[in-house]
């Protein structure tokens, strides 16, 4: 993701110069090929550029069509034949290599702030409209492209990176305890718009922020349509699937090349047969796949399925392989630190086959949300019965029971199913938490509200715009985490799949993901299409522990100076003593606990590396007042 930031000054104060100097600084990383910034009155806008596109070759940012308009945008636009040809329409003169910044500042122009019901794709950007004495900022409707903001006393901090706006010196270190409350017992925080930072906020997916006069306003101008059925012929249903995920890969392609991940599922191996697909249609020249093996053999479920495909495919194949010993963290670098604490290592199969494929391309893609878009919701029986359309209840199950064999265990209503009495399991908070942090953030109620959230939603459709494990998937998968000039397309987060995948009845058509084993039933080895979700083994770190390759991890727990304000140290490691009794959220805590350890060990130390740094103003280029 291209780096951007912006400062606005209240009362007309000019931004200074030195304070945008270290946020772009610390952008440098995500943006390797450019590096400008734009003052004017109150506002400062910078860029750091990372190209990834055809278009993106010709981007220079902070851009503007008049001088009066001044924007920096981290954006991928979808659609864009069709805008283009909307616009045009409007009588604006534009050709097919416009880049994405253009698309924007011409939308804004002629629709203004409802330039957002026109633009589709990733995209977090930051406009400054001196006519109106107002900044417009907005992120994407999936929340994909990140956007934080923060208020001082001498204005207002936007960037996509964390650790940009904590470069500003009024920015304090205070952490917001519910956050790492959330990281600790969730590894992800479930509040949509703060950061682990008390003074540092993010914006919501589908929102928009308006600044004007001092104030700061903030408002939806998207939501996740509900489901609306359609009826259509089994034919129709495939043909608009398969047109639609091909445009959702083809609009993140745009580039000579592209890795992507092939695990053993349909998801990832769906997406490698599309970018095979389209390099044989040339739109792109070539294709490396990889697969993330571990060292525990039993963890190798998917590897001999990933080979069959690439094979089957004829797209190269990748394989690296991780283990048991990759759990200590190994990043002390500020450089290279996550914004917010995550597992922190450099050393593993993952930040390798990334590295790898970085070599030829800079676009890569992985399967994340082909689930919980396509995730059949069994409530769908009981609503037909609710509301009376009981022809439609047994239309959609014959038709059901015709392309799968048999009918839904779903379908059949709950009072006429084998009775039997279900006491509902209240997992118990863990003892080692400290007890005045508990209870200052209410982690008990939170806890057992929230836990299994992030695996079981019954508006999985809906929640792929703001579940928290999709916020957290798309940090994980930023330059700002990664340390990589590189961005990880999601094509099962388009906007598109998602308000026609609304349209779907989910009984027959998503059952077992019914469309995509259809569309690549010529594409795929049969033993991919005809696999059922597999889960991995049961607390795969026990064998970690039971070797001794976990000694430095509780090592780094035990001397940790910082931790103890969240946990009782000693009691997690008396419950942790006896490796027979650990269940798997044991385990998964020992690594996310010696991470965060390793994380507040070392983010206050970002003023000491700014200070020895050079960020200084004239490193970076200076739009000045002029057309771009």
């Amino acid at each position: 993701m291209s780096g951007i930031v912006g400062i606005f000054g209240k009362q007309d104060r000019p931004a200074e110069k030195e304070t945008l100097a270290r946020m772009l600084f610390l952008l440098e990383p995500q943006g390797p090929d450019e590096q400008a910034y734009w003052t004017g009155g109150p506002v400062a806008l910078g860029h750091t550029l990372l190209k990834t596109t055809r278009e993106s070759e010709n981007e220079v940012q902070p851009s503007t069509l008049d001088g009066d308009i001044w924007m920096t945008a981290d954006a991928r636009i979808d659609g864009r034949p069709e805008l283009i040809a909307e616009l045009r329409g409007k009588g604006i003169a534009l050709d097919q290599s416009v880049t994405d910044d253009h698309l924007i500042l011409h939308a804004y122009a002629l629709w203004g702030q409802d330039c957002l019901d026109h633009l589709i794709g990733d995209f977090a950007f930051i406009l400054w409209d001196e006519r109106r004495r107002q900044l417009f900022c907005a992120t994407d409707h999936m929340g994909v492209s990140p956007l934080y903001y923060a208020q001082v006393q001498d204005g207002f901090l936007f960037s996509n990176n964390v650790k940009a706006i904590r470069a500003h010196p009024q920015i304090s270190e205070n952490l917001n305890e519910q956050a790492i409350g959330d990281y600790i017992l969730f590894r992800m925080n479930h509040k949509p718009d703060s950061t682990s930072f008390s003074d540092i906020h993010k914006l919501p997916s589908g929102h928009k922020i308006i600044v004007t006069d001092d104030k700061l306003q903030i408002a939806r101008y998207w939501s996740a349509p509900k489901p609306e059925y359609i009826r259509r012929s089994k034919e129709e249903y495939v043909e608009q699937f398969r047109a639609l995920f091909k445009t959702a890969v083809a609009d993140r392609l745009r580039t000579d090349g592209a890795g992507t991940h092939l695990s053993g599922g349909m998801d990832s191996t769906s997406i490698a047969a599309m970018l095979a697909e389209l390099k044989s249609d040339g739109v792109t020249t070539h294709v490396q796949s990889y697969n993330q093996g571990s060292k525990i053999e039993a963890l190798n479920l998917e590897k001999p399925l990933a080979e069959k495909t690439a094979k089957k495919l004829g797209i190269p194949l990748h394989i690296y392989f991780g283990g048991e010993d990759a759990l200590e963290p190994d990043i002390d670098d500020m450089a290279d630190m996550p914004p917010e604490p995550s597992f922190t290592k450099r050393s593993i199969a993952r930040f390798d086959l990334l590295s790898h494929s970085l070599k030829t391309s800079r676009t890569f893609y992985a399967g994340y949300g082909g689930d919980p878009l396509l995730w059949p919701d069994y409530r769908y029986w009981s609503q037909l019965r609710r509301s009376g359309k009981l022809a439609t209840h047994i239309a959609d199950g014959w038709r059901h029971f015709q392309l799968h064999g048999k009918l839904p265990r779903a379908m059949i209503p709950q009072m006429l199913a084998r009775k039997r009495k279900v006491t509902a399991a209240r997992t118990p908070l863990p003892s080692w938490l400290d007890e005045g942090f508990e209870k200052r953030n209410d982690l008990m109620d939170r806890y057992h509200s929230r836990a299994g959230a992030a695996s079981v939603n019954l508006d999985a459709r809906e929640g792929l715009a703001d579940d928290p494990l999709w916020r957290r998937v798309f940090e994980w998968q930023s330059p700002a985490y990664s340390g990589l000039p590189m961005k990880v397309r999601l094509p099962f987060f388009d906007i598109r799949l998602l308000s026609w995948a609304q349209t779907v009845p989910p009984y027959p058509w998503l059952h077992h993901k019914f469309l995509l084993r259809t569309i690549m039933q010529d594409a795929l080895p049969q033993e991919v299409l005809s696999r059922r979700k597999t889960t991995m083994p049961d607390n795969v770190l026990r064998t970690a522990i039971e070797t001794g390759s976990m000694a430095p991890t509780l090592e780094g727990i035990k001397t940790s100076r910082e931790l103890g304000q969240f946990i009782d140290i000693s009691r997690f490691l008396n419950r942790i003593s006896d490796p027979n009794n650990l269940t798997n959220a044991d385990t998964k805590s020992m690594v996310r606990l010696n991470s965060l350890a390793h994380w507040l060990e070392n983010y206050k130390k970002l003023g000491n590396f700014l200070e020895k740094s050079d960020a200084k103003i004239t490193r970076y280029k200076n739009r000045r007042s002029k057309r771009i």
